[in-house]
């Protein structure tokens, strides 16, 4: 807590604290600090670093493990959900409500019923992300459905992408994933056609040069690029 605390004094918007390796004293600390400042917290609550008490020692074992069935998925999200209301109370019983709050697993069926069972327990912003999820092309898979199945059901004020990679990449997808969900208009959207035995030409180059060409213009088009002149108009249309 005590570099949440100096993060604070150097400026930052908004401080994450995680209920699993940060005590009540640390809470408080970090809550009267942000409340002089008026800094906004995210609880940020980790299926890998949940409290201890939430989970036995069977279910913590098949977290390690990777074993889940759908019941240990439940169990996991209403765990996480358990410590974050917690937490909460926590915060509001010291006057400070400017909270947002995270649910993260590994998993994505965990990380989506976690924030299915929150969803209507608190007025608080969700944050949506899943955690660790891994390189490319794993990571994006799984960070565009965790995050995209919540999004279509009206869940969710903010999201990150989280990859092993460069951050940049991360906010790029962020952008596809509300782009493909039509709550993102402010770039072109690029439309090809996987190609067939009609295609005459290298449409795979052609569609790279093109993305290339339109990375930085921001204005809401549809471009459509097609391999042949069978469907090619009626798809680009």
């Amino acid at each position: 807590y005590r570099i949440a605390l100096e993060a604070m004094e150097q400026g930052v918007d908004k401080v994450r604290i995680n209920p699993g390796n940060m005590g009540k004293r640390g809470v408080l600390s970090v809550a009267n600090r942000a409340k002089d400042k008026g800094i906004p917290l995210r609880i940020g609550v980790n299926s890998g670093s949940l409290e201890k008490g939430f989970l036995d020692d069977d279910l913590l074992n098949r977290e390690v493990s990777g074993i889940k069935t759908q019941n240990h998925r439940q169990i996991m999200a209403d765990a996480m959900v358990q410590s974050a209301l917690r937490t909460t109370a926590l915060l509001e019983e010291e006057g400070f409500r400017d909270i947002v709050i995270s649910l993260k697993a590994a998993d994505v069926l965990t990380t989506i019923f976690a924030y299915q069972t929150i969803s209507d327990k608190t007025p608080y912003p969700l944050h949506l992300g899943v955690t660790a999820t891994g390189p490319c092309p794993q990571g994006i898979i799984k960070s565009s459905i965790g995050i995209g199945a919540l999004l279509v059901q009206g869940i969710g004020d903010t999201i990150r992408v989280s990859l092993t990679g460069s951050p940049l990449e991360e906010i790029k997808l962020g952008y596809e994933i509300l782009q493909s969900l039509d709550l993102f208009k402010e770039k072109p959207i690029l439309i090809s056609c996987p190609t067939c035995g009609r295609c005459q030409v290298d449409l795979e180059s052609i569609v790279q040069e093109v993305q290339l060409g339109i990375e930085k213009v921001k204005i809401p088009l549809i471009i459509a690029i097609m391999g042949c002149e069978v469907n090619g108009p009626g798809e680009a249309k």
